[in-house]
């Protein structure tokens, strides 16, 4: 459990650096992907899952019990 945390909050760095370079270059795609990567890497860290089971939760529209 305590490597799939490291990953989210390596994933969370990774968001938040591609939204930046995103912003800083107005471009809207790598801003858009650094947003996607922030809300699976939160979902990461919240429910301990894997990057892979963390990226198909993302993509359900009902919450995780």
């Amino acid at each position: 459990m305590a490597t799939h945390k490291f990953a989210g909050y390596l994933m969370m760095l990774k968001g938040n650096l591609k939204r930046n370079i995103g912003k800083l270059v107005d471009n809207h795609y790598c801003v858009m992907s650094g947003e996607k990567d922030l809300i699976i890497s939160k979902i990461q860290l919240q429910y301990g899952l894997s990057v892979n089971d963390a990226k198909i939760a993302s993509t359900w529209n009902v919450p995780i019990q």
